[in-house]
């Protein structure tokens, strides 16, 4: 009887000890004045289905974005659908009340000029143009609504108020060799089988580029600037109508150049992505602000020493001309390439990158800026960043208790996202703006990869 008792002494002990531990303490005064200051540099909207403009012309009232130049409007993961939509809504956004008409993604220049051809003109299968996004993150079925949208608005449109469907980045060596070619055909055919036997090397769909091979560099390089050579006469068309295509394909010529850099300096990806994103703020054709879509990581105006963003590069350029839009969710699934083992046949390779699945996680960093939101009941939270910077009250955050979003690219490495899911910053935010969604789910893929 007494050692029944005392087992249930203890079953009750370990049920009062398990209680205690999982009881929710009340705020203190402290987290109940920064909850309340925080609200106060947020407007809210209650729609999930973000998908109407009317919901961001009340939210982003009084907002910088409305003067900005260029907006970078980012991504806290490559793979959530309703980040995809949040995105394409601000875009809408900007095509309806600031009059933008340039809209630029995180994806090869010339590839992307068939789908710039495809929405202007309506030239293109859709599987063509599909194949043209070049990564399989972009071939989604979000991505192409977008782009009927844009065809859609283009057909009623003159030539000089269509939307500009561009690329900023340069990793093809082989596309934008196909886009010189492509040039020269077009506007210096008389010149195009010379240009063809510079191209050559470039255009092996094969092609890797070893960074250690010093004689391929020296090869391209002297075949780009052969390449300059043939289209130095070249004169810009006399049909005003060709003058923009003209202009666009001939750009070809200086990201064949720079995929060659890059293919031996991956680190200067963000500063090539910024120059291409200046070279179309500059174009004469260019109308309203330009949007550009990308991951949070590039949009972002954060400048540290080794690893100097796009975003930095822009706001260098433009001041505060250049508006930054990140963009993140609480908890839900994504799709992402899931880290594997040990490659045995590379041993260069730390992992080998398995076929794409849903990835999910649920948790965020106590005391982040995504679990404070998590506890505010919207929809969706605009935070202006921007203004809440001279704040004294948050001045003094630690730097991991506060400034923090997701950065999930288009592999995921669940273990160490586990331990340490957000990316943390000094409370100099590197956002202007934020968006916070509650629920994150899949982006509709076309085909599996």
């Amino acid at each position: 009887m007494k050692s029944a008792q005392h087992f249930l002494l203890k079953v009750l002990g370990v049920i009062l000890l398990f209680a205690s531990c999982h009881e929710s303490n009340p705020p203190t005064d402290k987290e109940t004045h920064i909850s309340d200051r925080l609200k106060s540099y947020c407007t809210f909207s209650d729609d999930s289905s973000y998908s109407h403009i009317s919901e961001l012309k009340k939210i982003f009232r009084d907002s910088a974005l409305d003067s900005a130049t260029v907006v970078g409007c980012g991504q806290s993961s490559h793979g959530s659908h309703e980040n995809f939509l949040l995105q394409s809504l601000v875009f809408k956004y900007l095509v309806e009340v600031r009059g933008c008409r340039t809209f630029v993604i995180e994806a090869s220049y010339p590839d992307l000029l068939n789908v710039n051809q495809y929405v202007s003109s309506g030239i293109g299968k859709p599987e063509e143009v599909m194949k043209s996004l070049g990564f399989w993150i972009w071939e989604t079925k979000e991505v192409w609504q977008l782009i009927e949208w844009i065809r859609t608005f283009n057909s009623s449109r003159a030539n000089d108020d269509k939307i500009l469907f561009l690329g900023n980045d340069m990793q093809s060596v082989t596309g934008a060799a196909k886009g010189v070619q492509e040039f020269f055909r077009n506007f210096l055919s008389e010149k195009a089988k010379n240009a063809d036997q510079l191209l050559q090397p470039m255009l092996d769909s094969t092609l890797v580029i070893d960074p250690a091979n010093r004689l391929t560099k020296q090869l391209f390089t002297s075949n780009i600037a052969a390449i300059r050579d043939l289209a130095t006469d070249l004169k810009e068309p006399a049909d005003s109508n060709r003058t923009e295509e003209f202009t666009l394909r001939e750009r070809c010529i200086d990201l064949l150049e720079q995929s060659v850099f890059f293919s031996y300096d991956q680190f200067s990806r963000d500063s090539l992505m910024a120059l291409n994103v200046k070279w179309v703020v500059d174009q004469s054709f260019r109308k309203g602000p330009v949007f550009i879509w990308a991951h949070n990581g590039h949009i972002e105006s954060q400048c540290e020493n080794n690893n100097v963003r796009m975003g930095c590069y822009l706001k260098n350029y433009y001041g505060s001309d250049y508006y930054t839009l990140g963009i993140d969710f609480i908890t839900g699934e994504f799709n992402a390439k899931k880290f594997g083992p040990r490659s045995s046949s590379d041993s260069n390779s730390q992992y080998t990158v398995l076929p794409q699945s849903p990835c999910s996680f649920s948790d965020n960093a106590p005391g982040s800026l995504i679990e404070r939101f998590s506890k505010m009941d919207h929809q969706l939270i605009f935070f202006r960043a921007k203004d809440s910077k001279h704040d004294s009250l948050f001045k003094t955050f630690d730097l991991y208790e506060f400034g923090s979003l997701h950065e999930i690219g288009a592999v995921f490495d669940s273990l160490s996202t586990q331990k340490d899911p957000t990316l943390t910053y000094e409370y100099t935010l590197p956002y202007d703006g934020v968006l916070i969604f509650r629920h994150s789910t899949p982006t509709w893929l076309i085909k599996a990869h």
